[in-house]
C-alpha cells in the first residue's frame, strides 16, 4: 500500500521541478546561453517523468516516463557539454535511452533482472553529472559547489530508492531540497559567470601563443595622439591578448569610448566592456552581463577590480584591465582620491596576474607635480 504523504510529497517534487523550466527559460530569453534552455528543457521532461509515476506500478507506462527521465537527462547533459565545449560527453550519454531501448525489446521485459538494469542505466546519468561537476569544480574554484552537492545528494536517493533502503515518500522529501539546492546555485551570478568561463573566462579566445606566467603590474599610458591612435593601441592589445589567452577587460569612463567604438573594430567578441558613467546603476554582481554599466563611484570601481583579482588568482588566469581614463577620474574625484584609490590596489594586483593600464593625458593637469606623483607610483611608464 502506498504511504498516505507519498503520493502528495511525489506530486509537489514534480511540480516543483517543472517549475525550473519556466524560471530557466526567462533566464535564457534575458542572457540567451544555450545551457539555461537545455537545463529548463531537461528538468521540465524529468518532473513529467516523476508526475506520470504516481501511484504506478512497473508497466510499460514506468518504460515511457524513463525514457523521458533520459531525455531530460540528455538535455541537461548537453547543457553542460555545450558549457565545456565537449560535446563528446553528449554522444557517450546516448548510449543510455539506445540501452533502454535493447532492454524493452528483450524478451522478458518486465522481469526483475531487466527492471534492476534499467535502475542502473536510470541512476547512471546522476554518476555522470555528478563526475562531470566534480572535474568542474577541482579546476573552477568555489561557483559549482551547490550544484555538486545537490546532485550528490539525488545521487544517494535514487541509489537508495532503487534498492529499496529508504521509503519513496522521504526520497521525494530529499530530492526537493536537493533540487532546490542546485536551483540557488544555477540563479547564482557566479555560475553565470562561470559559463563564461568555460568559454575562456571574459571572452578571451583559446591560447595560440605560448607565454610564461604572467605577473601583475600597474602601467601609466602617457598620451598625446589622437582618439583614433588610442583605439588602434585598445583594439592591438585586445587581439594580442586573445591570442595569448589573456582575458581583457575595458572600463570606459562617461563614456569616452563607446560600444560602437568597439563594434566598428570588431572588438565586441574581444574584450569584457564596463561603461562607468554618472546615475548608472550600481550592480554588486559584478560579472553579470559581457557589457556592464556601473556607477560612477570609485567604490564600485574598486570592488570591480577586487572581483576580477579574487577571480583571476581563483582560475590563474592572466587579466588586462585598460582604465580610460585615469584623467576623467582625476578630474571628477580630486588627485587626492585617485591617488589613495590606486594605492589601495598596488598590492593585490602586484601579487595577482591582473595588469592594470592606466590611460594619462598629462596636457590635461596643469600641476607638473600632480602628473609626476602617478608616475612615481606605477610599475612603468608607456608613452602612446
Amino acid at each position: 500500500m502506498i504511504a498516505s504523504l507519498e503520493i502528495p510529497v511525489r506530486f509537489l517534487n514534480g511540480l516543483i521541478t517543472v517549475s525550473f523550466f519556466f524560471h530557466l527559460y526567462r533566464v535564457y530569453r534575458k542572457t540567451l546561453k544555450k545551457f539555461y534552455l537545455y537545463w529548463g528543457i531537461g528538468f521540465l521532461l524529468y518532473g513529467l517523468n516523476i508526475i506520470m509515476r504516481i501511484g504506478t506500478v512497473p508497466s510499460y507506462a514506468q518504460w515511457f516516463a524513463a525514457f523521458l527521465l533520459l531525455g531530460g537527462f540528455l538535455s541537461i547533459i548537453g547543457g553542460i557539454a555545450d558549457m565545456v565545449n565537449r560535446l563528446n560527453i553528449l554522444y557517450v550519454t546516448l548510449l543510455l535511452p539506445i540501452s533502454l531501448l535493447i532492454l524493452l525489446l528483450s524478451p522478458y521485459p518486465e522481469s526483475v533482472l531487466i527492471e534492476r538494469l534499467g535502475w542502473v542505466i536510470g541512476i547512471l546519468p546522476y554518476l555522470i553529472i555528478c563526475g562531470i561537476f566534480l572535474l568542474i569544480r577541482l579546476n573552477f574554484s568555489s561557483s559549482i559547489d551547490l550544484l555538486l552537492v545537490g546532485w550528490a545528494i539525488l545521487l544517494l536517493v535514487n541509489v537508495a530508492f532503487a534498492f529499496n533502503a529508504m521509503e519513496p515518500y522521504y526520497v521525494d522529501i530529499m530530492a526537493i531540497f536537493a533540487k532546490i539546492v542546485i536551483f540557488v546555485g544555477m540563479i547564482k551570478p557566479s555560475f553565470s559567470l562561470l559559463l563564461d568561463d568555460m568559454k575562456m573566462f571574459l571572452i578571451a579566445g583559446n591560447p595560440s601563443v605560448y607565454i610564461s606566467e604572467e605577473t601583475g603590474g600597474i602601467s601609466l599610458i602617457k598620451s598625446r595622439e589622437s582618439r583614433s591612435s588610442v583605439l588602434e593601441w585598445i583594439s592591438d592589445k585586445a587581439t594580442e591578448n586573445t591570442d595569448k589567452g589573456i582575458r581583457t577587460i575595458l572600463i570606459s569612463t562617461y563614456d569616452l569610448i563607446s560600444f560602437n567604438d568597439l563594434s566598428a573594430r570588431n572588438l565586441i567578441d574581444k574584450l569584457y566592456f564596463v561603461r562607468m558613467v554618472t546615475g548608472g546603476r550600481t550592480i554588486k554582481n559584478i560579472f553579470e552581463e559581457n557589457n556592464m554599466l556601473i556607477d560612477d563611484d570609485l567604490n564600485v570601481l574598486d570592488i570591480l577590480i577586487s572581483d576580477i583579482i579574487d577571480y583571476s588568482n581563483d582560475r590563474k588566469l592572466a587579466c588586462d584591465i585598460i582604465l580610460y581614463s585615469l584623467s576623467s577620474l582625476i578630474h571628477t574625484h580630486g588627485e587626492k582620491r585617485v591617488y589613495s584609490f590606486l594605492l589601495s590596489n598596488m598590492t593585490p594586483i602586484k601579487t595577482s596576474r591582473v595588469r592594470l593600464y592606466n590611460f594619462f593625458y598629462p596636457e590635461t593637469h596643469k600641476e607638473e607635480s600632480e602628473k609626476k606623483k602617478f608616475e612615481t607610483i606605477v610599475d612603468n611608464v608607456i608613452t602612446v
